[in-house]
Parts: C-alpha cells; sequence; structure tokens
C-alpha cells in the first residue's frame, strides 16, 4: 500500500513499499538489517570485535570472545540516541524541492546488560577454561523524524484519496476518510465517482478540481529496537585458541506513524462545502494518519573462534545462521476534517488490520584481524558479509494454505533484486596509562539492493520490473558511515567504565506520501494537467552517546 524510495543514484530512485511489515524488498531489508550496539568499547572500535573478545558487546560479533578473560563480569550500558533527519518537499514531483527541514527525535535505551560467568576447567586435558553468559545486545534501531511541507494548488491529498475509492472502496484507511467526510459520492446516484472536501466542481459537473493552493505537511515518525538475548558458550584452549557457540533469540519491536496535514490557510473562501439542506460551509484543513507496527520474534545459531598464532596477533572469525523470525504487523487508520462551521467536522477510525508470517532473514559471516601490545594499545580490523538473496517468506503455520504458495512473487523479486551487503569496521586503542585507554573507530556497510538494465538501456528496479529480460545487475552505491570515539577507565578493583560516542549518516533516502500514488489532476475548464504526486527527500543521521558500567568478579 504504502511505497518509499530508498534512492539514489543520481536521479534513479527504487520504489518499494514504505510500510515495513509488508514483505517485499524493502521489508527484506528492514529485516535483515543489522546496526551493531552493545557496550561502549565495542562501539568505539568501530565494532572490529571479531578478532578482540574480551567483553559482552563482543559476543554478538563472535561467541568466542566471552572466553578471552580469565575473570567473569556483568555490564549495564544506557544510550541516549538522537536522530536528525533533514527533509525537503517536492509539491509536484516535479524535482524542485523546497528548502530543508530538519526533525529531530530522542531516545533512551539500553543497548546491553549482561552477566558472563567463566569456570577453570581442571578436569579437561586440553581445556583451560569454559564461560557461560546471558547477554542482550541490541542489534539495530528505529528512530526518526522528518517533517516536510510545502504549497500545492494541483493537487490534494483527499483528492488522491477520492481518486482512489472507486478502485480500492475497502481499503480501511479509505474507511476512515469517508466516513469522517473527507470525500464523497457525486453525480447522479454516486455515478460520477467521488469528490474530495477540498475540491470544486466546475459547471461541467465533472472532473473535480483544487481550486486554491493548499499547505500541506508530511510527517513520517519512527522508533523501536532490535535486540538479540543470547546465551553463549564460550571455551578457552591453552590460551592460544577460543571457540564459543550462541543461540540468539532476537526481538523487534517497531512503530511508524506517518501523518499528512493540508489546510486551506489564508484560501479559505476559495473551497466551499454544501451539505445539502443542512446548509454549507468552507474546508479549513484536515489530517489523516497511518499507525504501523510489527513485533517480530526469532532464533539463530552462531559460532566463532579466535586464534593467537603469535603473542600479539590475533585471528578471528564466525558464522551465524539464517535467522527464523515469526512476524506480527499491524496498521490502524484515523481521519479528520475541520470546516468553518465546526457542527460539520468529522473524524473516524478503522483497523487495526492485522496480518502474520514467518521470515528467514540472511546469514552473516564475519572475519577479523588484530594486532595488540598490552599496556600500549591495539588496532583491529573486521570484514561482514551478509546474503540477502536467501530470504524468505512464508505463512504463519495457523494461516498455511496449500493451494498455493502468497509469497512466491516475493521471494523471487527478493532473489532478483538483493544480493550480498558488505562490511568493513576498523578500530584503534591507545593506553597512555595503565587505567586508560582511548578509542576511534570507522565503519562502513553497501546497500545489498541491485538494478539492472533492460534490452533497451532502461533501468529496471524492484518496483518496475514486469518480466523484461533482464542484463548484468549493478549495485547501488549506497553507503552508510559511521564514525566513533571514546575512552574507558579501568580501577585497580573490580570497577570499571566505558564511554563511547558515535555518528552514523545514511544515505539518502525518501518517500511518496500519496498512499495510493498519482491520480490525474484537472484545472477549472476540464483540462488534464501535467503534474505527478509529491515527494519527500531526506538525508538522515543519528548520534549516540554510550556509557557501559561494569564489574570484575
Amino acid at each position: 500500500m504504502k511505497r518509499i524510495i530508498l534512492a539514489i543514484a543520481a536521479a534513479v530512485a527504487v520504489q518499494v513499499s514504505l510500510m515495513a511489515q509488508e514483505p517485499g524488498v524493502y521489508n527484506s531489508q528492514f529485516l535483515g538489517r543489522t546496526t551493531y550496539f552493545g557496550t561502549a568499547r565495542s562501539i568505539a572500535l568501530g565494532g572490529a570485535m571479531t578478532a578482540l573478545g574480551g567483553d559482552l558487546g563482543s559476543v554478538t560479533y563472535n561467541p568466542a570472545g566471552s572466553a578471552v578473560n580469565y575473570y567473569s563480569q556483568f555490564t549495564i550500558t544506557p544510550d541516549v540516541s538522537v536522530a536528525m533527519v533533514n527533509s525537503a518537499y517536492d509539491p509536484l514531483g516535479d524535482g524542485n524541492y523546497g528548502p530543508w527541514q530538519l526533525g529531530t527525535r530522542k531516545a533512551f535505551k539500553l543497548p546491553n546488560i549482561g552477566l558472563n560467568l567463566v569456570m577453570d576447567a581442571h578436569d579437561s586435558d586440553w581445556i583451560t577454561a569454559m564461560s557461560f553468559g546471558v547477554i542482550a545486545n541490541s542489534t539495530d534501531s528505529y528512530l526518526g523524524r522528518s517533517i516536510a511541507g510545502g504549497s500545492n494548488g494541483t493537487t490534494s491529498f483527499l483528492g488522491h484519496l477520492a481518486a482512489a475509492a472507486s478502485h480500492f472502496p475497502d481499503e480501511s484507511y479509505l474507511t476512515a476518510a469517508y466516513k469522517a467526510g473527507q470525500f464523497d459520492s457525486f453525480g447522479p446516484d454516486g455515478s460520477y465517482g467521488y469528490i474530495a472536501s477540498n475540491e470544486f466542481l466546475p459547471a461541467s459537473g465533472k472532473y473535480p478540481y483544487t481550486p486554491a493552493p493548499l499547505s500541506q505537511t508530511s510527517v513520517f515518525e519512527e522508533k523501536g529496537h532490535k535486540t538479540d538475548l543470547i546465551f553463549n558458550l564460550g571455551f578457552n584452549v591453552s590460551d592460544a585458541f577460543y571457540f564459543g557457540f550462541n543461540l540468539g533469540t532476537p526481538m523487534i519491536r517497531y512503530r511508524a506513524d506517518q501523518i499528512f496535514t493540508e489546510s486551506s490557510g489564508d484560501n479559505v473562501m476559495a473551497f466551499p462545502v454544501g451539505f445539502g439542506e443542512e446548509g454549507s460551509t468552507f474546508y479549513k484543513e484536515s489530517e489523516n494518519c497511518l499507525e504501523t507496527t510489527i513485533k517480530a520474534n526469532g532464533i539463530f545459531g552462531a559460532f566463532g573462534f579466535i586464534w593467537l598464532p603469535t603473542k600479539h596477533l590475533r585471528l578471528g572469525a564466525s558464522i551465524k545462521t539464517p535467522t527464523l523470525y515469526s512476524v506480527t504487523a499491524t496498521a490502524d487508520s484515523y481521519a479528520k476534517i475541520e470546516f468553518q462551521n465546526s457542527k460539520f467536522n468529522g473524524s473516524a477510525s478503522d483497523g487495526p488490520v492485522e496480518w502474520f508470517y514467518n521470515v528467514t532473514t540472511p546469514y552473516v559471516v564475519n572475519a577479523g584481524l588484530a594486532y595488540t601490545l598490552p599496556g600500549v594499545g591495539l588496532i583491529s580490523v573486521d570484514y561482514e558479509l551478509s546474503d540477502y538473496s536467501v530470504m524468505r517468506y512464508s505463512e504463519a503455520e495457523e494461516y498455511y494454505s496449500s493451494y498455493s504458495d502468497p509469497y512466491w512473487e516475493v521471494n523471487r523479486m527478493n532473489k532478483l533484486f538483493l544480493g550480498v551487503s558488505h562490511s568493513l569496521r576498523a578500530g584503534i586503542e591507545a593506553k597512555p596509562v595503565p587505567a586508560l585507554a582511548i578509542r576511534a573507530g570507522y565503519s562502513f556497510t553497501t546497500c545489498p539492493e541491485k538494478w539492472y538494465n533492460d534490452n533497451n538501456g532502461n533501468v529496471v528496479n524492484s518496483g518496475n520490473y514486469y518480466d523484461e529480460p533482464l542484463k548484468k545487475s549493478t549495485y547501488y552505491n549506497e553507503l552508510t558511515h559511521c564514525f566513533s570515539t571514546g575512552f574507558g577507565y579501568s580501577s585497580p578493583d573490580s570497577f570499571f567504565a566505558d564511554f563511547a560516542l558515535r555518528l552514523c549518516s545514511n544515505p539518502r533516502a525518501g518517500y511518496y506520501p500519496y498512499v495510493y500514488g498519482a491520480y490525474t489532476p484537472y484545472d477549472s475548464n476540464g483540462n488534464q494537467l501535467a503534474a505527478s504526486e509529491p515527494s519527500v527527500r531526506m538525508k538522515r543521521s543519528v548520534i549516540d552517546a554510550v556509557v557501559t558500567f561494569g564489574w570484575r568478579f
């Protein structure tokens, strides 16, 4: 139903579903994506933890990380996150965007809490020690607020709803708008279709049009998290080789609200509305909201090792199985409208609509190299691969149908338009004094989505593919960059603390706020106008300030 453009290379945009709960290419990236949090140490080092280990944040990257230390530990990590979204509005869809507007949203989170117990293996000839941990680490955060708007005298949001009503009469989003009085039928017995409450009907009795410019504002807000609850088992072999296993139960909780408002402003007298024998008034403003949620619970396994070929050199690798999620998604909508005479005001809601499905997300491979000088510092580099093409949707068991596979087309599109995402992470640490460590890190992650050229040289993506022959694929050249810094303090007793500051910059993205897409607008003489639908362009960055408090015992 909803659409988004994730875009962007030059003027090329990929059009996919804005509703993260609808199975599709965007949904696959949403569910499969990992943005590592964990402890302040792992964040400050840029996530380059696969060959290092040693703290509870590293267990998400490599299960062997829990076995590196001889001591048990408990950590808790609060985080203050600030998302900043610059947005610009193009009311006619012709590429002429207005000024950037800044939207911010803040959240307090707990991206890490965990306990790891280390025990000597006295009865083993080759195992020096073993560890068992229960750790919760966040592996993604959903936070943002985009606000953009402008003046539109060609189309209206209510007009696009009225145009869509003939094609989608049972849609809950339209039902709420209709009940609220945002549009109604017209013509003999409603035979001409629907007209919006901010449209005007010319003398011909056909082709409603927008009589004057409207002030439009589109707001998109999201919040939520993905957290992995990990049961970890690690082994130390002669202080030279470490290996471990994870059983993970990830949990996703997500909510998004898309709110669209438009008003007549100073042009209120240009928007007369008649209510038959009840009288007439003038349209003032309207608001429509779509609230969507995702609740998902899953399970995965992971194995990893760290090997010390020399005293200072460390090599690490891990593999995480695909995660099997059970997903519950909901959509709820409301609509309201205000007129100059408030007795005609209306509001209504419809929903929630709820549906269920299962999805298998990518397997993940990590490899790392680190060089350490005890008491001096370290340098570490990681590489990660995630294969999105293996993602598969299936019906939830209680809704299983043996007659057909409703996700066959979605799975085919995933295999065709999604591939491999690569990530490179690097971190460095210096210790000017034994109790203090200073850290810095950097990482980038590539986009897994691809596009093709057809035989005529046209760009084909997941939003405009109609089974035409395709040539060689090309990945979108979009990178997510993260820069981090921090420091750590270690007391001579059991207490230690770490601080990290991270800035992540996402690729430029955007969305089309008209739920059902463009419709054909007319002028007062019944002539078609050359205009598309509005679009919103966004640039998003997130700052996290993270502190870890820990105790060794």
